[in-house]
């Protein structure tokens, strides 16, 4: 599976996500970008299966339903690599 891991989150996860290849927000480029304009990123590049965040607000305040690829929000305490 094709990761794409939120700028929020440590950039360490990727290294616990084995057996899949795992790209963060700042490797793709896409550093520091709102939301909606990431969501059409990512989709217009077809170059992943998944993205994964902490943003609890996101399936609020965006339209996910419609994307090609799945949004996982994280439901953590915090977004250190230990919680």
């Amino acid at each position: 599976m094709r990761i794409l891991l939120d700028e929020c989150l440590p950039k360490d996860l990727a290294g616990e996500l084995h057996g899949h290849t795992v790209m963060t927000v700042p490797q793709a480029g896409w550093a520091s970008i709102k939301n909606g304009k990431l969501l059409r990123l990512i989709a217009d590049s077809g170059k992943f299966d998944v993205f994964v965040t902490v943003d609890k607000n996101l399936p609020r305040e965006q339209k996910i339903n419609d994307l090609p690829f799945a949004v996982v929000v994280l439901r953590v305490k915090s977004n250190r690599l230990a919680d």
